[in-house]
């Protein structure tokens, strides 16, 4: 891991690196030296210094540290006649040796920087100042010798004594805490150092995690450098892991974390790094002002302090101006310089004293939020199998050890550390005891004990410190055992004493005298509350360590170990496991979840993780979720993680795992625990925040491999809260976020629960490239993180690229760059075209690719579409056309995937395209080579709908039979266009008049809620296939037509004789009973298509529906107690008009001699293009002039000298439209007064989404183009100003200045004389978010033709006076024979759209929404609405045998019953009554099953409603309620 640490510290900012030398694992005994692989500190330091950095060599050779016994090796602590730390010859010479061999390493690798190495200074001894008091004149001259030593060492380089108020010359006295900015070296003319700026705190087991905020340890670092400092180290800046038994403490975690800006893994600890990055850059950039610098500082305030730093030679000057105050901020007026507002405890870093570059509290780097998850994030990996073996200790037991002593020994001395575990072991004769209410006490000086008698355990313990509560400076860790002993026998019993350690202490003075283990205890045998045998003083065996440790059972490779798989234990105390796992893919930290175990010690391949305990529960009070930086930091302060164990994950390097081989885990388990959760996961970022101020850049990474794929929240204004609780303020940009994808995954749920295997989607290239090569794949366009969603469910995909998509989306997808294109003509034979096709498919392709998402690298993708519905046109471009469409097919393979590629509706797709069917019945269509499935592109679920136009609609039986009939005639692949098809925000419709509304008539309506019945209807259909999958895919087929329209298929498994069978009747008019013999009489109702199980079982009719319908309504979303709607205040209106005089003077942007095509002129960027000219009118007569317009649509809106004449838009704009699309062209004729001399002319050109479909689509002329301007009079009294020079501009000048921008300052609001149909005219209004979950619509009755902004994001345009025809509409449509777009037609006489969505994720959760509409041919906002679109009527008429489920939506339940009978109701949704008999206890039985509930399960059958004498009459439930 070093390059990457050192890497990264470099990145940080970080000059130099400092690192311990650990006398205990270079020197684990006497003149046996280790300096092998990660103790290699030599080439430490040279991977330091080829990363361009210095670096500190600590030797100390005591380091603390929270390591193991300070540092210090047991064989020191055992030499004869030693005392550490003090002045002792015996310490000094071996402190001597191990120092000069370590110097001399140095020395031999020329590591000093004297000799061109990186090493900067030497430290020798560690913080010994702190306890030096305790060991008198001896520790005096101690640390004089110390500083002798060293110097003798003869290097070049300074020598450092950490926290040595006395240190002796040359020695330097550096700090260390949290706060050195006041310290001051012993000598006046030592150099200020922090050689430890703790960063955190170390964690204990049962201790919550210690948390530094980064805006205090920027603080401290900048009020050092501001009093003087010149260096400054964190301890730590990466603390990593205590693997094996390196902890020291006692109680110090496997985690040495110590939330330093790396973290345990080496993972960036976001925000503090980031944040101390640009801590670094300001400091080098005020570097020549801190070493060469005028210092002058000066109180501006009681806690407000300014240091300014001036270089003489050139008067430049930097400044720090630092604010102490740990409650109040404060503005510091500089004069000249300016005023600066600095945050309590905080410092602001100012160049030239007059610019603020940095500010310790204000942090301006993201913040990650780590997760732990399984590299196969759609997949959880499969359980692991464990192996077990227990812990031989039968030797133990019976008190055989490898040493004996009279007394009770140290256990640190007695074991020399080789192990934590120590078996203390003795023999008691109870022959004069009555073993009555016998106990054992023992005293121990801990850290914990397991006490056997006879064999049995007795009881476990650990001292008070086991909880997480201990001093810095070590604590007492003895306590008493005292536990009933049932297990005493007459004669001599056998006391087996395992005594632990949980880490050695490593500071305080004399720490390395702590007693461990029983030594200075008592081991006594009570009866009845008195000492009946004291066998402290009895002659005592000993044995090091656990037989499983001396015979390596932790190595995979050890033969010693007999391993079982079965049986394995739970809770089983000194038990050892074992099982294999795969690495994880990828490049992430990977840990193991250690939950369900108890404590103990994990392995893998053979390599020590360290010590585990989870059980160790960390307090559950005392944590701080929102820390507040300011003020004194100390180490109890912000902690976190309450309640939860104190360390559940541990660190598995990825040096220690195989690449291609399984790995072994091993774990001893002291305690008794569960492995059956253990899991291997990796570490990542799972969440990204920031909270920038204005003025800086703010960089948002993730990690390895992974991208940004949500973005959750954003706001620029004044943004409120911290990350994962943030909430909008009282103002913000309303741009920040495109949010529509939030829809995405309920949208998909909904899909995947109504029973799809699939997703089709269209990648829409005019808004992936707006403009030549730039593209976008932001927001609601990253199509790579909607396929991965769908993967996510458990779906497949398909992708259409098209390019071309038709879908009534604005110019087919078609970006208008492209049309511009100079010598291009599209979907032809033409090279400029194919080459632009071309990089636009290998983009989508390659991004495919790159983020596996074909289903060949494993992800979702199983089709690819190119090009779409050509065949229905191809024969209008000749030969051209078809040379067009085997060049699509050459190029798609190309692409070189795996996935079959497919072409829709093209009748002559060439090999290897596959050619589908688009329409609204597939069941007769043959693709044209006849090794292609049968597949179906598109099943058209309802139509579009069009302004002026009524509400189309198909029936859920029609949709269903269509599908039915597709598989019994061979089909293998049904997608339905649209499952979801959504609303048509921005300018996206296409058409010509296509509405906002795209809906569709969907299984999932415009607002993602579901269609009922369409939606359970289809439900249940595709859970009848799936249960015919294996006969349809498999089974022999055979057809015979029963009657004329009547059709059964029956699908035979040869191999067992299974049977399914599906009868069809096409006939629109005719029921039929069909007879099929031994199977059974079957009822099939015209137009319909009946599932047989075995042939002999119906379990779905497609005419037979069994699922509700849901009636939406629109209401608002406050409700009294009673479920009454509560109206909501009426909005208040402002108002702007728009900006026009300039275009009414006839000024524009640029001018031809020619009326311009508008889509051309424009570049599609508006709806709007002014065409403006001047006509002398000094030589005509000026009675009775019209003017008069030839222009190809959409819409006009006529100007003469600054007065309104007329508007008018082409007949389409009534809804009556061909779908291949039509003549746009009308004629404006208008009565004009006109002025003699020069008269402007300014005409309004209006378009309504381009042509989308048909030969040549884009080609179709918009405008003026092709067109004619005459003045005409009487006679040959005219003017034809055709080929006048005419001036243009594009657009509105609201839209050019963003008046739908809430926070745009271009528009003067006005709240006085709000006017009524005024054309061309803003308005603006705030309104709350109604409450609750439900789609949130806009009602617009009583405005005329705009566009609308909801808090800046479009929802589209409106054109609510766009009246339905009151004719050709059917409430009770039939849904039996073909359908086609105009049948079953609705909403006739009414607004063709009068609600717009708004999606919740467009609105503010805490603060008012601002709604802004453009208002072109003039209207009244008086009657504009917020509502939510829910569930208001429940309805259903289902078959008996079948289970019929009501519910509401939301929050609502369902407050009443208004119709319920069982038995042949008659009648629809809205009007049932009763029929010729039915179950008198309908109302009872359904209100007792679903009143007050948000939804029910009706079993409709006759047992349900009381009924056992019908006999095999089949009855019908029908049902009607109401949700509130």
């Amino acid at each position: 891991m070093w390059p990457d640490l050192i890497r990264k510290a470099k990145e940080g900012g970080v000059d130099a690196i400092e690192t311990y030398i650990f006398w205990d694992v270079h020197e684990p005994q006497r003149r046996k030296y280790d300096f092998s692989g990660n103790l290699d500190f030599v080439k430490f330091f040279k991977l330091v210094q080829d990363a361009g950095l210095y670096a500190i060599i600590r030797i100390g050779p005591y380091v603390c540290a929270e390591w193991n016994y300070g540092g210090f090796p047991m064989w020191l602590h055992n030499t004869p006649g030693i005392q550490l730390r003090t002045n002792n010859d015996i310490f000094k010479n071996e402190m001597q040796v191990f120092t000069t061999k370590i110097v001399n390493m140095c020395k031999e690798a020329n590591l000093f920087a004297s000799q061109g190495g990186p090493i900067i200074l030497a430290q020798i001894e560690n913080e010994y100042g702190n306890i030096m008091e305790k060991y008198g004149d001896a520790g005096k001259k101690y640390i004089k010798w110390c500083a002798n030593m060293a110097v003798a060492q003869n290097i070049s380089e300074p020598w450092i004594m950490c926290q040595q108020n006395d240190a002796p010359e040359p020695m330097i006295n550096t700090c260390n805490g949290f706060y050195c900015d006041q310290f001051k070296p012993n000598n006046p003319k030592s150099p200020k150092m922090w050689t430890e700026n703790w960063t955190g705190w170390f964690k204990l087991w049962g201790g919550r995690d210690p948390q530094r905020t980064a805006e205090d340890l920027a603080f401290s670092v900048a009020r050092f450098f501001q009093s003087g400092g010149v260096l400054n180290n964190y301890y730590m800046y990466h603390g990593g892991t205590n693997f094996g038994r390196t902890a020291g403490g006692p109680y110090i975690a496997t985690s040495y974390d110590y939330n330093a800006p790396l973290d345990e893994y080496g993972n960036l600890n976001q925000p503090k790094w980031g944040h101390l990055k640009q801590l670094h850059e300001a400091i080098k950039e005020a570097e020549k002002f801190f070493t060469g610098g005028i210092v002058e500082t000066k109180n501006i305030s009681t806690y407000v302090n300014l240091t300014q730093f001036t270089v003489n030679a050139t008067g430049e000057r930097f400044c720090m101006l630092s604010n102490g105050d740990n409650t109040g901020d404060y503005t510091a007026d500089l004069g000249p310089d300016g005023k600066f507002f600095v945050p309590a405890w905080s410092v602001t870093f100012l160049q030239g004293c007059t610019e603020e570059v940095y500010n310790t509290a204000k942090i301006n780097t993201q913040r990650s939020v780590m997760v732990n998850k399984h590299s196969h994030e759609n997949e959880k990996p499969a359980k692991l199998t464990w192996a077990w073996t227990p812990e031989p200790i039968q030797d133990t037991l019976d008190g055989n050890g490898k040493f004996k002593a009279a007394r009770l020994l140290d256990q640190k001395e007695a074991s020399g550390d080789g192990s934590d575990y120590l078996w203390y072991m003795t023999r008691v004769d109870t022959k004069d005891m009555s073993l009555e209410n016998a106990t054992l006490r023992v005293s121990t000086k801990g850290h914990g004990l397991h006490a056997y008698v006879n064999g049995q355990l007795i009881g476990t313990q650990f001292s008070r410190q086991a909880t997480g509560q201990q001093m810095v400076t070590g604590d007492d860790y003895s306590f008493g055992f005292d536990k009933a002993v049932s297990s005493l026998k007459k004669g001599v019993n056998v006391i087996s004493l395992l005594s632990v350690t949980v880490g050695l202490t490593n500071y305080g003075a004399f720490y390395d005298l702590h007693p461990t283990g029983l030594v200075e205890g008592s081991v006594l045998l009570r009866e009845k509350g008195k000492d009946m045998i004291d066998a402290t003083g009895y002659e005592w065996s000993y044995k090091v360590g656990l037989n499983g440790e001396a015979q390596h059972f932790y190595d995979p490779n050890s033969k010693n170990v007999n391993w079982s798989c079965t049986d394995v234990p739970k809770d089983k105390p000194m038990t050892w496991y074992k099982t294999s796992f795969k690495t994880p893919p990828g490049k992430e930290a990977v840990v193991v979840d250690l939950l369900g175990m108890g404590k103990g010690h994990a392995w893998v391949n053979g390599r020590s993780i360290g010590r585990y305990w989870p059980t160790q529960i960390a307090e559950t009070s005392g944590c701080d979720p929102h820390c507040n930086y300011r003020g004194t930091y100390k180490d109890d302060k912000c902690r976190t993680n309450c309640g939860n164990p104190s360390q559940r994950w541990y660190h598995v390097p990825r040096s220690f795992l195989n690449k291609n081989a399984d790995n072994t885990m091993i774990l001893f388990e002291e305690v008794g625990g569960a492995p059956w959760n253990v899991t291997f996961q990796v570490v990542t970022v799972g969440t990204v925040c920031a909270n920038a101020h204005e003025g800086n850049k703010v960089e948002l990474r993730c990690q390895g491999h992974r991208k940004i794929s949500e973005i959750q929240f954003a706001s620029f204004g004044d943004p409120r809260g911290t990350c994962g609780s943030f909430s909008v303020g009282n103002h913000q940009a309303d741009q920040t976020v495109s949010v529509v994808e939030k829809m995405w995954p309920d949208l998909i749920q909904k899909a995947k629960d109504g029973g799809l295997d699939a997703i089709e989607t269209y990648i829409f290239w005019n808004v992936h490239e707006p403009r030549r090569r730039e593209y976008d794949f932001s927001g609601n366009l990253d199509f790579v993180k909607f396929f991965k969603l769908v993967q996510d469910a458990g779906l497949h995909a398909i992708l259409r690229i098209g390019p071309y998509v038709c879908a009534e989306w604005n110019y087919g997808g078609f970006p208008m760059w492209l049309h511009n294109t100079p010598g291009i003509q599209l979907r032809t034979d033409n090279d400029i075209f194919k080459n632009e096709m071309q990089v636009f498919t290998t983009k989508i392709v390659n991004m495919c690719k790159e983020a596996n998402l074909f289903a060949s690298q494993g992800g979702p993708i199983i089709l690819a579409q190119i090009e779409n519905e050509y065949g229905n046109i191809m024969e209008k471009y000749g030969d051209a056309g078809k040379q067009y469409i085997k060049w699509c097919a050459n190029m798609a393979v190309a692409q070189n995937i795996s996935e079959p590629w497919i072409m829709c509706q093209q009748s002559d797709a060439p090999e290897p395209m596959i050619n589908t069917c688009n329409g609204f019945y597939c069941d007769q269509f043959k693709p044209n080579n006849p090794k292609s499935p049968k597949m179906w592109t598109e099943n058209w679920t309802g139509w579009f709908k069009l302004w002026g136009g009524r509400d189309p609609q198909r029936t859920a039986e029609d949709l269903a039979f269509s599908v039915a009939r597709f598989f019994q005639n061979g089909g293998v692949l049904n997608n339905y266009y649209m499952y979801h098809g959504g609303t048509n925000f921005g300018r996206t419709a296409g058409g010509p008049y296509i509405a906002t509304s795209y809906d569709y008539n969907a299984p999932l309506d415009e607002y993602g809620n579901l269609n009922q019945p369409k939606w359970g209807h289809l439900k249940q259909l595709h859970a009848s296939i799936k249960q015919a999958e294996k006969f349809l895919t498999n089974g022999t087929v055979e057809t015979k037509s029963v009657m004329n329209f009547v059709d059964l298929t029956k699908f035979t498994l040869n191999a067992t004789g299974e049977r399914f069978c599906m009868l069809s009747n096409s006939d629109n008019t005719g029921d039929y009973t069909a007879d099929l013999g031994e199977d059974g009489k079957f009822f099939v109702p015209a137009w319909s298509v009946t599932f047989l199980q075995n042939c002999s079982k119906e379990v779905y009719n497609t005419a037979k529906i069994n699922t509700q319908t849901s009636v939406m309504v629109t209401k608002h979303s406050e409700e009294d107690a009673y479920g009454n709607e509560v109206k909501p205040a009426k909005l208040s209106w402002m108002w702007a008009p728009e900006p026009i005089q300039d275009t009414l003077k006839g000024n524009g942007r640029f001018e031809a001699a020619q009326l311009l095509d508008q889509k051309e002129a424009s570049g599609d960027v508006s709806d709007y293009l002014w065409y403006m000219t001047s006509v002398d009118t000094r030589n005509i007569s000026l009675k009775n002039m019209t003017l008069r317009v030839s222009t190809n649509g959409h819409g006009l809106h006529a100007y003469v000298n600054g007065k309104l004449i007329g508007s008018q838009f082409s007949r389409q704009a009534k809804g009556q439209q061909m779908v291949t699309g039509d003549d746009y062209s009308f004629g404006f004729d208008k009565a004009v007064s006109l002025k003699k001399g020069l008269n402007v002319i300014s005409l309004l050109s209006v378009t309504v989404g381009l042509a989308n479909y048909g030969a040549f689509y884009d080609l179709k002329p918009t405008g003026l183009i092709n067109g004619g301007v005459l003045l005409n009079g009487k006679g040959n009294n005219s003017i034809n100003a055709t080929t006048y020079q005419w001036s243009y501009k594009v657009g509105l000048n609201g839209e050019a200045q963003q008046f739908h921008d809430p926070n745009s300052r271009n528009a003067n609001w006005n709240s006085t004389k709000v006017p009524k149909n005024r054309p061309m005219t803003w308005y603006k209004t705030s309104f709350k978010t109604p409450s609750g979950e439900e789609p949130v619509v806009l009602g617009l009755l009583g405005m005329g033709k705009g566009h609308a902004w909801v808090n800046g994001k479009s929802i589209g345009r409106y054109w609510p006076t766009q009246i339905a025809e009151t004719t050709g509409c059917d409430a009770h449509c039939n849904y039996k024979g073909s359908y086609n777009d105009g049948k079953c037609r609705t909403n006739c006489g009414n607004p063709s759209q009068r609600w717009y969505h708004v999606p919740r994720s467009f609105l503010n959760n805490n603060t008012d929404n601002t709604l802004i509409l453009f208002e072109e041919v003039g209207g009244a906002p008086w009657n504009v609405t917020l509502q939510v679109v829910t569930v208001g009527t429940v309805c259903a008429n289902a078959y008996e045998g079948n289970n019929l489920e009501l519910y509401c939506q939301g929050d609502r339940r369902i407050s009443e019953i208004q119709f319920a009978s069982f038995g042949d109701p008659q009648g629809t949704c809205g009007s049932f009554s009763l029929g010729n008999y039915q179950a008198t206890q309908s109302v009872a039985v359904v209100e007792k099953l679903c009143a007050g509930r948000p939804s029910c399960l009706i079993d409709v059958s006759q047992s349900t409603f009381g009924i056992s004498s019908w006999g095999n009459v089949t009855s019908r439930l029908a049902v009607q309620a109401v949700c509130k």
